[in-house]
């Protein structure tokens, strides 16, 4: 059972981080999980599956918003251009929310905007790793806690998993710690060089 569960967490982990997929979002709310190729006025061109060599495509009117999350998108990517003037400047909250001309930004909308700012969008890519690792690191400590749960009864009583799966979250919480430091001294870090150079 153990050997099983370890086998199961290092498929979804080497999962995660070597397939990190963009996601757009319909304006149904249906989402497609893929990597995004290209775009223009009109279309987002993506790809679900690496071995087809034909994109698909989508009409932006369908599109309530997309997100770019792999290293190919970002590299592909056409960044939007926020039409960034003298002042215009970035709010980091006590939370670590971007604010940009009064709209929320997430981290990968930040990236695309300092794109254009090297010392600036060198260190927000770093916030952006540990983001990310972040985020992982959460979500497989979730998604592993339940594991031992879902085999109570059989080889581990109710208790016992229930205790064994409360530890894993508390370990991967213990194992964000450092990345969410890492990623709040590189966001602050950012947003300080990108503010210096248009305020």
């Amino acid at each position: 059972m153990v050997k099983k569960s370890i086998s199961v967490f290092l498929f979804l982990f080497i999962s995660l981080i070597s397939s990190s997929q963009d996601v757009i979002i319909k304006k149904d709310f249906s989402k497609i999980y893929c990597t995004i190729v290209n775009e223009d006025s009109l279309a987002v061109y993506y790809n679900i599956d690496a071995n087809r060599k034909k994109n698909l495509s989508i009409a932006k009117s369908d599109i309530l918003k997309y997100y770019r999350y792999s290293s190919t998108s970002l590299r592909n990517s056409k960044y939007k251009d926020y039409n960034i003037e003298k002042g215009d400047t970035i709010v980091l909250s006590k939370k670590y929310e971007f604010e940009f001309k009064g709209e929320l930004l997430l981290i990968n909308e930040v990236v695309n905007l300092m794109v254009k700012d090297t010392l600036a969008y060198k260190e927000i890519i770093k916030a952006k790793k540990y983001h990310d690792g972040n985020w992982v690191t959460q979500y497989l400590g979730f998604t592993i806690s339940l594991f031992p749960i879902a085999a109570s009864g059989k080889s581990i009583p109710f208790g016992g998993a229930v205790i064994l799966g409360s530890s894993i979250i508390a370990v991967t919480y213990i194992i964000s710690i450092p990345l969410n430091k890492k990623f709040k001294k590189h966001a602050k870090a950012a947003v300080k060089l990108f503010n210096e150079k248009h305020r």
